[in-house]
């Protein structure tokens, strides 16, 4: 019996699997929670009938303060999930 595969150099390894490690992108996880505090945000505005600040003024606070603690929070499940 006679081997018809092709001579294989010695310096050819056989392929090795390796892990690839996947880490959360941590600016798309705090960009997320923005959005969803800036619309949190709004939901709250909307939802108190405060007639002492107008419009626009209070849903810059509201929209700026959720969207604070959005980032914070999305930041926190980032590391959270890298770290696991």
């Amino acid at each position: 019996m006679s081997d018809d595969s092709p001579p294989r150099p010695e310096h050819l390894e056989p392929a090795r699997r390796f892990r690839v490690r996947r880490t959360p992108n941590f600016v798309r996880f705090m960009l997320t929670g923005a959005v969803v505090g800036v619309l949190a945000g709004f939901v709250v505005d909307q939802a108190t009938n405060d007639v002492r600040y107008g419009a626009l003024s209070s849903f810059a606070f509201f929209g700026l303060g959720f969207a604070a603690v959005g980032v914070l929070l999305a930041a926190l499940i980032a590391v959270l999930l890298d770290r696991r």
